[in-house]
C-alpha cells in the first residue's frame, strides 16, 4: 500500500508541475503500475481469506482429535468422561462463538430504559408595552 501511495502521489507531482505539456512516456506507465499494485493487493487479500479459512477448518480438526483422546485417557483411567466439553454443530467456529454470543445476550436480564426527564413548563417572559 504505501507503494501505491507513492506512486500515486509521484503521478499527481508529475502531472501538475508538467500543466499542459505531454507527460513522459515514464510517467505514462505510472497509472498501469497503480492498477497492478492495486491487483496484487487484492490478490493478497484473496489468499490472506483462504488462508484464514484453512487455518480455521485445521484449528477445529485438532480441537476435535484432542477432545476425543481426552475422552479415550478419562475412559481408561476409569473416569466418566460425560459429555465432551467442546461439541461442534457447525463447520465454522467463528460462527457458532456469534450465535454462542447472541444467545447469552439474550439470555441476559433486559435493558429498561430510564423513564424520560419531564421539565416543568417555563413561560416566556412578557415583553414590556412601549407607551406611547
Amino acid at each position: 500500500m504505501q507503494e501505491i501511495t507513492k506512486e500515486t502521489s509521484r503521478y499527481i507531482r508529475h502531472s501538475l508541475r508538467s500543466g499542459a505539456a505531454p507527460l513522459s512516456t515514464k510517467d505514462e506507465q505510472i497509472p498501469q503500475k497503480i492498477d497492478q499494485n492495486y491487483a496484487e493487493v487484492d490478490r493478497l487479500a484473496q489468499e490472506k481469506l483462504k488462508i484464514a479459512e484453512r487455518l480455521g477448518l485445521l484449528i477445529q480438526r485438532a480441537r476435535t482429535r484432542l477432545d476425543y483422546d481426552l475422552r479415550r485417557v478419562l475412559i481408561l483411567q476409569g473416569d466418566d468422561p460425560g459429555q465432551p466439553a467442546f461439541v461442534s454443530t457447525s463447520r465454522n467456529p467463528v460462527q457458532e462463538i456469534n450465535d454462542n454470543l447472541r444467545l447469552a445476550i439474550a439470555e441476559a436480564a433486559p435493558i429498561v430504559p430510564p423513564p424520560p426527564v419531564v421539565l416543568p413548563a417555563v413561560q416566556a417572559p412578557t415583553q414590556k408595552s412601549a407607551l406611547i
